[in-house]
């Protein structure tokens, strides 16, 4: 015997859900500040969710296809901000330079700094831009808070990432191609 949506027991989602929409209808003046609180008892000891329903039922609000239409809205604008924080900026290709992997493993700062281990004097680059580092055998490139951040083929480092010889890095505006120049 299958229960009704409205028979079943409330969750703790749907009391906070009931709990969030008393607390709009008290920004907006429909409730007073004690049948608020006298409200929220009841959401927050509500068992079924019928109880739940019944403290809302004499408000006004929007239509539940309305309100997944406006999360589906949220998740979604979310979702495109990351990708196009993600994907590269378009850039300047007509000058490339090599950055040759360091010729002994270990970790290297690389920056705008005078105490880093590769300089670069170029005002987009930070102080502490980036660090390349020997791991398992591989390098490891990782962004280290830079303003104009850390890429890699393309793609803005979320997180360390391997390179070899043959990707492009781009350090604030500056191009590098990753070479191996060291023997053996």
């Amino acid at each position: 015997m299958s229960q009704s949506r409205a028979d079943r027991r409330a969750s703790d989602r749907e009391r906070q859900g009931t709990v969030r929409a008393l607390r709009g209808q008290l920004r907006e003046g429909r409730l007073s500040d004690v049948t608020f609180v006298r409200r929220l008892f009841l959401a927050l000891d509500a068992r079924h969710r019928t109880e739940l329903d019944a403290l809302v039922a004499d408000l006004p609000g929007r239509p539940l296809a309305h309100r997944r239409l406006i999360l589906l809205y949220q998740r979604l604008t979310a979702l495109v901000s990351r990708l196009i924080r993600l994907r590269i900026a378009p850039r300047s290709a007509s000058e490339t330079s090599e950055l040759a992997l360091p010729p002994v493993p270990g970790e290297y700062v690389i920056g705008r700094s005078d105490d880093v281990d590769l300089h670069l004097d170029d005002i987009s680059v930070s102080r502490r831009h980036a660090l390349i580092a020997h791991v398992g055998g591989g390098w490891v490139l990782t962004d280290l808070g830079s303003r104009n951040g850390t890429w890699l083929n393309g793609w803005r480092l979320p997180g360390p990432a391997p390179v070899s010889p043959g990707d492009l890095v781009d350090l604030g505006s500056l191009r590098f191609v990753v070479v191996d120049k060291r023997p053996g």
